[in-house]
């Protein structure tokens, strides 16, 4: 193989290499943003069956609430 072609491949695999390594670093990155957003998304997600949970409680005694008050305000 002739020194030019020799110089070419290994000038190819030194780039080759490089953009692996750089592939690496990128998908190390967008898995920890990843991880990030599920943190995020499982907070949420906790806050959210807080709130179902206290609007199952509040809910009987409010809606009671609501009919007393739409009845006695329209019987007036």
């Amino acid at each position: 193989m002739p020194l030019g072609c020799r110089r070419g491949w290994r000038a190819a695999e030194r780039l080759v290499g490089e953009l692996r390594e750089r592939m690496a670093v990128m998908d190390r990155a967008h898995r920890e943003e990843l991880a990030a957003r599920d943190v995020v998304i499982a907070g949420q997600a906790d806050r959210i069956a807080q709130l179902e949970r206290r609007l199952g409680r509040d809910s009987p005694s409010s809606s009671s609430a609501r009919r007393r008050n739409a009845g006695g305000a329209g019987g007036t």
